[in-house]
Parts: structure tokens; C-alpha cells; sequence
């Protein structure tokens, strides 16, 4: 009887040791689940932003074939805010940079302009500046440096 009885409080303990194990395995595995869903969440979103910025990308339009000036120019007609032109120059090195000036601009011909910029694939702003005017608060003088990429 008590060789059954040290046999059973032996079986109890083994059975206790391995559950306690078994239940701390298992609670490990569970959290390094969890860590490893959230790092492929993160990984499959910057998978599909990866696909959104190569499919914008693609989209993007034809590149520049003539010179900076004239596209300047003409799309700026094309937009109507050529009259708000205040200056345009190139400037010195070696690419082909221009630094344009627009004055008495709203937000949209402002945003008109940088999609304009942005259909263009060899085009990219360098630089840029909004500069609220205080005679008309509803518009914006925009300074910004285009450059054409070889």
C-alpha cells in the first residue's frame, strides 16, 4: 500500500513537473507567435507600400526631351499663372537647374504646379519655399528650383 501510494505521489509530481514545463513552453511559443505575426504585418505593409510607390512610379509620364526654360514656361501657360511668373533663371553648374519665382498664387495653382512638375519622370524639385503674402492672405508666393536629371 505504500509503494502504491509513493508510486502515485511520484506519478502526481511528474505529472505536475511536466504540465508546469509544457504550460511555460507553450506560453513561450505563443508570445514568439505573436512577435512574428507582427513583424510580418510589418513586412507586408511596406511590401504593398513598396508596390504602391513602383506602380506611381510606372505612371509617372514621359521624361523631358527639350529644354527646362520653354517647359517652364509652356506649362505655366498651360495652368494659367504664367502672368504670376515674378522671375525665372537658370542657374550655373552641371545640370540643368532653374530657379523660378512665382508671386500672387493660390493653393491650388500651387498644387497645380508640382503635379505638373511630378507627371514629368527626369524632373525633381531641389528646393522650395511658400511664402505667405501679407497684402492678400488667400495667396502665396512659391520659390522653387526645378532640376532636369540626366
Amino acid at each position: 500500500m505504500k509503494e502504491r501510494l509513493i508510486i502515485l505521489v511520484i506519478a502526481i509530481s511528474i505529472f505536475t513537473v511536466s504540465y508546469g514545463i509544457y504550460s511555460r513552453e507553450k506560453q513561450s511559443l505563443t508570445q514568439e507567435i505573436k512577435q512574428l505575426k507582427a513583424k510580418y504585418e510589418k513586412v507586408s505593409t511596406l511590401a504593398q507600400q513598396y508596390r504602391a510607390l513602383s506602380e506611381r512610379e510606372k505612371k509617372k509620364g514621359t521624361p523631358l526631351k527639350g529644354g527646362l526654360l520653354s517647359y517652364i514656361q509652356n506649362s505655366s501657360r498651360a495652368i494659367g499663372i504664367s502672368d504670376h511668373i515674378g522671375s525665372i533663371k537658370p542657374l550655373p553648374g552641371d545640370s540643368e537647374v532653374v530657379d523660378v519665382i512665382y508671386q500672387k498664387l493660390n493653393l491650388k495653382q500651387i498644387i497645380d504646379i508640382f503635379v505638373k512638375v511630378d507627371s514629368i519622370s527626369n524632373l525633381r524639385i531641389r528646393s522650395f519655399s511658400i511664402n505667405k503674402r501679407f497684402d492678400n492672405p488667400g495667396y502665396a508666393d512659391l520659390n522653387m528650383q526645378i532640376e532636369k536629371i540626366k
